[in-house]
Order: structure tokens, then sequence, then C-alpha cells
């Protein structure tokens, strides 16, 4: 008998079943193959899939599982945050999204001088509702035994969070009123997303959008080593 038992050959997975092993549960992962991160060919390893991952910067994501499974992250050296994330050029714009956000905003409203309000209460809206999920991601995980006094003060944050979540939804659709500048940022999503672009999907949207700045790292000699630490 097992006391969990998960079902996927994904990273998510595979890090759902790691972690359950690791507080002590009874686990058994069923995949239909192993993960496929990499494809050895002529005694050469390639990643199936290159796209550079976010979460090793302080306190994220990355940081955190390691830390929690006791295991050594990775040489600074061998995973470097990418700066500029990424570039997208337009027919008559070019923008370099940046991993300092006040230089990403600068490039942005350099080629946008007649949008500098939008592209500022934008970002604004973007940070806010990031740092508030980010902040309750990690009060979540700090403790398990949460005080009625801390479940109260959730619930009375709700309202205020939502009227975040609303005021950038409605930013997000005044985009359509400069195609250009719409584009710029339905690239950056469609790029870092297997996803539609969809403007009312609001928390996708924020994350993807501060990605740039919370940093896309690459992974010298390939993320199937970092990937093989997690297996052992």
């Amino acid at each position: 008998m097992y006391d969990v038992i998960v079902i996927g050959s994904d990273l998510s997975s595979f890090i759902a079943a790691l972690l359950s092993a690791r507080y002590g549960r009874k686990t058994l992962l069923l995949s239909e193959c192993a993960l496929g991160d990499s494809l050895t060919f002529s005694g050469y390893t390639f990643n199936i899939d290159p796209f550079p991952w976010s979460g090793f910067g302080a306190g994220q994501i990355f940081t955190k599982l390691f830390s929690e499974l006791n295991i050594p992250l990775p040489d600074a050296a061998k995973i470097s945050p990418l700066n500029p994330a990424f570039q997208v050029i337009l027919p008559e714009h070019r923008i370099d999204f940046c991993i300092d956000r006040d230089a990403l905003i600068k490039d942005i409203r350099r080629e946008y001088p007649g949008e500098d309000s939008q592209i500022q209460n934008l970002y604004h809206s973007v940070t806010k509702v990031c740092d508030t999920l980010d902040n309750a991601i990690r009060e979540s995980l700090a403790s398990a035994d949460r005080s009625f006094k801390d479940l109260m003060k959730n619930w009375l944050d709700m309202p205020f969070f939502m009227g975040d979540i609303w005021r950038l939804t409605h930013k997000l659709r005044s985009l359509g009123r400069q195609p250009s500048l719409e584009a710029i940022f339905d690239s950056g999503l469609t790029l870092l997303s297997s996803q539609c672009v969809n403007h009312e999907k609001p928390l996708p949207s924020a994350y993807l959008l501060s990605l740039p700045w919370r940093g896309l790292y690459y992974h010298f000699g390939g993320k199937h080593l970092m990937l093989g630490q997690l297996r052992k």
C-alpha cells in the first residue's frame, strides 16, 4: 500500500513525488516514460527543451526546493541569469526585456513616449499582484498551522487583492488602443507560455510579464545535470 500515488511524466509530477517522499510518505510515481529532459547522440547530450527556467533567485521556487530537499544548489557559475532575458523586435521598435525592472520600463517608454502613463501603470499593477501572490505563497509555506487571526487577515485582504486583479485586467485590455504596444507585450507572453495569449487571465499574465526581472536562467552544461541531482 502507498500513502501517495502520483501519475504523470512531467517535471511537476516528478517534484510532487519527490517532496511527498521527502516528508515521509510512501510514494509511487507512475509515468508512461522517463522524464524526457535530454537526448544523447554520438556521445553528446542535448536538452530536449532548451528554454531557460526561472526560480533560481533568492527565495524563489527552485532555491526553496533544493533547500527543502537538503540538496546543494548547482554551482552559481553554471546557472546564469539572462540579461536581457529576451528581445522583441517590430518593424519600428526594439525592446530589451532587461533583468532590471526600471531599465525595462525606461526602454519601453523610450520606444513609446506617448504611452508613459499606461506603461507605468501596467507594470505597477503587475508588480502589486505578483508581490501579493508571492507573500501568500511564502506565508503558506512558512507555517502549516495558520492561526485564526492569520486566516481572518487573509479573508479581509481578499477584496483588495481582487480589486488589484480587476485593475490589471482593465490595463491589459486597454493595450488594444495601441496595437504596436500590445504586440510587444503579446510577443513576450507568447514566448514565455505554451498557451494562447488571453488578457482575461490576469494572474498568469502578471507572472509571465514579471519573469524578465525575476530572472530567466541559462544552465551551462544543460538542465539535465540539475535534474540528475534531484533524481539522486
